[in-house]
C-alpha cells in the first residue's frame, strides 16, 4: 500500500516537470560572403564583356524566430533580414553595382520527423 501511495505522489508531483514550455528562441546573426566569377560571351551582341572577372561582397543581417507563435501564423520558420553588396564587374561597360534589400524567406519543414 505504502509503494502505490509513493508511486502515487511521485508521478503527481512530477508531472508539471514533464510538460513543455513553449520557448522563443530567435536566431540573429551576421553573414558575409565573397564572389568572384567570369563573364562567358554567349553571342556577338556581348562579345564586348568576354574575359571579365566579376567580384563582389555581400552582407547579410538576419534574425530568425523558432516559437509556436511564428509556427501557427505561417506554418513555417521565416528568415527575415537585410542584405548589402557590391560588385566590380571588372569592365567599363557593365560598371559598379551596389544593392540593399530587405528579404522575407520562409523556411519550411519537409518530412514527418
Amino acid at each position: 500500500m505504502r509503494l502505490r501511495i509513493l508511486l502515487v505522489m511521485t508521478c503527481v508531483l512530477s508531472s508539471p516537470l514533464l510538460a513543455q514550455k513553449d520557448t522563443i528562441f530567435i536566431y540573429k546573426g551576421i553573414q558575409a560572403k565573397l564572389h568572384y566569377g567570369f563573364i562567358f560571351a554567349h553571342s556577338e551582341a556581348v562579345q564586348n564583356t568576354a574575359g571579365a572577372h566579376p567580384r563582389g561582397i555581400e552582407v547579410e543581417l538576419i534574425k530568425q524566430r523558432n516559437d509556436t507563435a511564428t509556427w501557427d501564423l505561417c506554418h513555417c520558420y521565416p528568415t527575415k533580414g537585410w542584405n548589402f553588396s557590391y560588385f566590380d564587374f571588372n569592365t567599363p561597360i557593365l560598371g559598379q553595382g551596389i544593392t540593399a534589400a530587405y528579404f522575407l524567406q520562409p523556411s519550411y519543414k519537409i518530412g514527418r520527423e
